[in-house]
C-alpha cells in the first residue's frame, strides 16, 4: 500500500512540475515576442514604406512592359495581315491559273440545285431510271451510289456517265441522257469524258 501511495505522490508532483514549467515558458515567450515587436516596429515601418515604393516601381515597370508588349502585338497583327493579304493574292492567282488550264473541269454540271433533282423528277422518269439501273450489275450500281457522294461534281458525274456509257446499250444510255437533260448539263459532262480520254 505504501508503494501505491508513493507512486501516486510522485506522479502528482511530476504533473505539477511539468504544468508550471509550461506556464513559465508561455509567459517568457509572450514577453520576448512583445519586446521584439516593440524593438522592430520602426524597422518594420521603414520596410513597409520601402516595400510600397518598390511595388509602385514594379507596377510602373509592368505598365511599361505591357505597353511594349501591346505595341509588339499590334506590329505582329499588322505583319500577319500583310502576309495574309499576300497569301490570298497568291492563292487567287493560282486558282485563276488552274481555272484557265482546266476549264472543262470547272464547267457546270447541274442546271438546278442537285438536292432538288429528286423532287423535280417525275414518277414516270424515276421508274424509267430504276428500270435501266436494274440492267447494271450490283458492283456498278454500288460504285455509282458511292461516286454520287463525292464533292467533286464534274469528275463524279463524268465517272457515273462513263459507267453508264460502257455498261448500257446505246438505246438505254440515250434514254438516261434524255431524262437527265432538263436537270444536268449532259453535254459538258460528255465533253469532260472525251477530254479525260485524251
Amino acid at each position: 500500500m505504501k508503494k501505491k501511495f508513493l507512486s501516486i505522490f510522485v506522479i502528482l508532483i511530476t504533473a505539477i512540475t511539468v504544468f508550471t514549467m509550461f506556464q513559465g515558458f508561455k509567459e517568457k515567450d509572450a514577453n520576448i515576442d512583445s519586446n521584439l515587436f516593440k524593438e522592430k516596429s520602426p524597422k518594420v515601418n521603414s520596410l513597409n514604406t520601402e516595400e510600397k515604393e518598390s511595388k509602385i516601381d514594379i507596377s510602373k515597370n509592368n505598365e511599361d512592359e505591357n505597353k511594349n508588349i501591346n505595341h509588339e502585338k499590334e506590329n505582329d497583327i499588322h505583319n500577319e495581315e500583310d502576309t495574309n493579304d499576300v497569301l490570298k493574292e497568291k492563292k487567287v492567282e493560282k486558282e485563276e491559273d488552274y481555272n484557265q488550264d482546266k476549264n472543262y473541269e470547272t464547267a457546270e454540271v447541274f442546271k438546278v440545285n442537285k438536292d432538288e433533282i429528286k423532287d423535280k423528277i417525275t414518277l414516270n422518269e424515276k421508274s424509267k431510271l430504276l428500270l435501266i439501273a436494274g440492267k447494271l450489275s450490283m458492283l456498278d450500281y454500288a460504285k455509282i451510289v458511292e461516286t454520287m457522294k463525292s464533292s467533286d461534281e464534274m469528275n463524279s458525274a463524268s465517272e457515273i456517265f462513263q459507267i453508264l456509257k460502257t455498261r448500257l446499250n446505246d438505246e438505254d444510255y440515250a434514254k438516261v441522257k434524255k431524262i437527265l437533260e432538263p436537270y444536268m448539263f449532259v453535254e459538258n459532262i460528255e465533253n469532260n469524258i472525251s477530254q479525260n480520254k485524251n
